[in-house]
């Protein structure tokens, strides 16, 4: 077992987050401009006369998730399989799962894992200009990546790479569309886009809490924390902090917003986000762009994803006129 990156201490979170960052640094994420524009674009136009579509299925599940496997060096053939595990294995985070979504989560995990570890001998074989490539040839102070760590971050990517991107998309839009004075000032103003993304990640964050285990005894606000003791710290919570957002219910593209936590904080902040914020930014762009009367659609009301510290859509039905 190789536990997550988002729950490993240093020195291995370190030695770990090293290797890794060298693949999500700016310049990079700048290089992948170019295709992210091209799959948003191909997705819509694929939409292109429909006067209804869903947006999670149509769109905001597809662009991350196809924009990540391509990071990797993924095939994208079984896009939509990948994008299926994936939800598959975030219901780990249902207290309440039953036998039935045990069992899809093992085989969701099992199937991936096959795939990753079909690239993974094909990279050591013939190595490419991609993340796996990157992973296999890897070494930080002499200390390789095993197999199992290089497909424990590949399935950590996926997940995480496109579930709350696809969540902060969703989020986004129906913000937008709850709120028509914002929608027709983003219509107005295109140029709003990238701070319009950053008060969607504030007003309504992807991932409501985290957590933190205390090393020794302290105090907190005045309370007792004991050592090994799990805090849980809602990253919800800060972001609608009135002390920090003035009237921090009310969802406003042009507020400054950069103080939000959507992507945690500290040694932990979240690795991904210079890609979710690039792909997000592109995917309102292009939308407000080409259906600026995007609404609701009467006939079929969202839903939402039921399970904790994951908050997204898991169906938006829209209409596009």
């Amino acid at each position: 077992y190789t536990p997550p990156l988002v729950l490993l201490d240093d020195p291995d979170h370190r030695r770990i987050r090293l290797l890794m960052s060298k693949a999500f640094n700016p310049q990079s994420i700048e290089a992948m401009r170019g295709r992210i524009e091209t799959i948003t674009r191909e997705l819509l136009d694929a939409c292109h006369g429909r006067d209804r579509i869903d947006l999670i299925a149509d769109f905001a599940g597809p662009l991350p998730t196809q924009a990540i496997l391509e990071m990797m060096g993924m095939p994208t053939a079984r896009r939509d399989d990948f994008k299926r595990w994936s939800e598959e294995i975030l219901m780990g985070y249902d207290p309440d799962r039953d036998a039935e979504t045990q069992a899809r989560l093992r085989d969701a995990y099992i199937e991936m894992g096959r795939e990753f570890q079909r690239v993974v001998d094909a990279r050591r074989e013939a190595p490419r200009d991609d993340l796996i490539s990157a992973m296999v040839r890897a070494q930080e102070d002499a200390d390789r990546l095993t197999d199992l760590e290089i497909i424990s971050l590949c399935t950590q990517l996926i997940v995480a790479g496109n579930v709350t991107t696809t969540d902060l998309i969703g989020n986004g839009v129906l913000a937008l569309i709850e709120n028509p004075g914002e929608f027709a000032r983003l219509r107005a103003d295109p140029g709003l886009v990238d701070n319009a993304v950053e008060e969607m990640l504030r007003y309504d964050c992807p991932i409501t809490e985290t957590a933190r285990i205390p090393i020794h005894d302290d105090m907190l606000n005045g309370c007792p924390v004991q050592a090994g003791t799990t805090l849980t710290a809602s990253l919800a919570a800060a972001n609608h902090d009135p002390e920090v957002f003035p009237e921090p219910h009310r969802f406003d593209i042009a507020r400054d917003a950069t103080a939000h936590l959507a992507f945690g904080s500290g040694i932990h902040v979240c690795l991904g986000a210079p890609l979710a914020r690039l792909e997000g930014q592109n995917a309102i762009r292009e939308l407000v762009a080409r259906w600026p009367r995007l609404g609701l659609d009467p006939e079929q009301p969202p839903r939402r994803r039921a399970l904790p510290f994951f908050r997204g859509l898991t169906c938006l039905p829209l209409r596009t006129a």
